[in-house]
């Protein structure tokens, strides 16, 4: 198993990268039966397996390829591979001697498997199976940690079932690949509906915690939970298992979640000491905490999942100080499907600016235009006008290229007197995701950058390492 390797455009392209596991020499997708996510959490920090099964019903042995979406926070560890009664257990090792070992598997005959992060998106690995057996069933286990994250006031622990095809600049020319791409789900999926017993997609889910759960919700699943008298654990599993069609998000709280806690592990052999420190600063205003108490009070715990616990701010600063309002709206052609939403997260934006501020709306894809030559004062007529422009947004601006709007920005200082605020919406289907991120982080003493993925598969390596640059 390789520890990093980089997959250039002509990779992509050659390779018609998928969200499943691909015949190397047809292209064509391999029945996927199942897929399964065996979770643990204890505190703040997720264990979790992902089991996912396949059939050849080939005559002939197949090579395959696989490149599918992870949390890019996530650590992954381990790999099981097994086919009949073999079972092949992953080693880390140097990229290089990974691949050698691994070609010369290949040459001789043998079964052979290999994982590697994509260094270009860290939130995607790729996975390539030579010489699975004829007529076998394929079981691949994936092992990860991650650290949870704080959403909604709560725990949020994601896992990340579709991703969207990277948009690749190669040498002086700029080519998005996500036709070959498209057209390659779209046959998969053609192929998958047309089979009569569909692949699963199910979830089990442990939690323990230090103090009683006082919140416990799905977002978007249908979940059966069991929960413990003391509320010190629980476990949940979708009510049923279906084919995926958005990203799992669960959301949990316990009495003490603002308490700072230190946890420590040791390593197998003994030989090193790993720490890591847990504090969630408690910035709830007064009705939030009355809304919170309310909840628990009347029903112990919650699990309505339509709750919100995070109640809207105002934009408005309290310090008397003036902003300015940069919009970066992605009309990318892999926005298809997810601009109409992106027009009216955007207006939602324009509409709670608060007074004195100044605004301007940047569109980008493989070139970008501003609305306006300079920020103007928000005003009835300048709102008017842009809401205007915004609803005949259309994705029609070729590749997603993000860093050259976001340099342009950052290259003009703001009016004196004035905090700039860069707000982000995109779904990140780019592949300088590193280069925009140290952007970001070179610039942040005088732009704040806000980021929104939009829709299902939003690059999360993107939206979280660029809000926390």
């Amino acid at each position: 198993m390789e520890s990093a390797s980089a997959l250039d455009a002509n990779e992509i392209e050659s390779h018609k990268v998928t969200q499943y596991l691909v015949n190397g020499n047809t292209q064509e997708p391999i029945p996927l039966k199942s897929i399964l996510f065996n979770v643990n959490i204890s505190h703040t920090v997720a264990s979790y397996e992902v089991v996912q099964s396949f059939s050849n019903v080939e005559e002939n042995p197949i090579e395959t390829e696989y490149v599918f979406p992870m949390d890019v926070r996530a650590a992954f560890h381990r790999m099981v591979f097994k086919y009949g009664d073999v079972e092949l257990e992953s080693k880390i090792m140097d990229k290089n001697k990974a691949a050698r070992k691994f070609e010369y598997a290949i040459s001789e005959g043998k079964t052979a498997a290999k994982v590697d992060y994509n260094t270009n998106n860290d939130d995607l690995l790729r996975l390539a199976v030579g010489n699975i057996p004829p007529k076998t069933d394929v079981e691949v286990k994936m092992y990860f940690d991650v650290a949870l994250t704080i959403e909604d006031l709560s725990w949020c622990f994601n896992i990340p079932t579709r991703f969207t095809p990277r948009y690749v600049m190669i040498a002086d020319r700029v080519e998005s690949l996500e036709h070959d791409i498209s057209e390659l789900s779209q046959t998969t999926q053609s192929c998958i509906s047309a089979n009569e017993k569909p692949y699963t997609w199910d979830v089990n889910i442990q939690i323990s915690t230090e103090s009683p759960l006082t919140r416990l919700v799905s977002r978007y699943h249908k979940v059966t939970p069991t929960i413990s008298e003391d509320r010190r654990e629980a476990k949940m599993v979708l009510t049923e298992p279906v084919v995926p069609y958005r990203d799992f998000e669960l959301l949990f709280r316990d009495s003490e979640l603002n308490k700072p806690a230190v946890y420590i592990q040791n390593s197998a052999d003994q030989s090193e000491t790993a720490f890591m420190v847990s504090y969630f600063h408690d910035q709830t205003t007064e009705k939030e905490q009355d809304s919170l108490q309310q909840v628990t009070e009347s029903e112990g715990i919650d699990t309505i999942a339509d709750t919100k616990y995070d109640l809207e701010q105002d934009l408005d600063r309290q310090d008397g100080a003036k902003d300015e309002y940069v919009f970066l709206i992605d009309r990318s052609g892999s926005m298809d499907g997810r601009i109409k939403l992106a027009r009216e997260t955007l207006e939602l934006f324009l509409h709670s600016l608060p007074e004195d501020s100044l605004f301007n709306v940047v569109s980008f894809g493989s070139h970008h235009q501003l609305m306006f030559p300079e920020s103007v004062e928000y005003t009835d007529e300048n709102l008017t006008t842009a809401v205007s422009q915004i609803q005949n947004f259309q994705a029609d601006m070729g590749g997603t290229e993000i860093l050259s709007p976001l340099l342009d920005i950052f290259t003009k200082s703001p009016p004196e007197s004035f905090k700039r605020h860069v707000f982000l919406l995109t779904d990140g289907a780019v592949s300088e995701v590193s280069n925009v991120i140290e952007a970001v982080k070179e610039n942040r003493e005088v732009n704040t950058v806000h980021t929104f993925g939009i829709g299902d598969g939003a690059s999360r390596e993107l939206i979280v390492g660029a809000s926390q640059a």
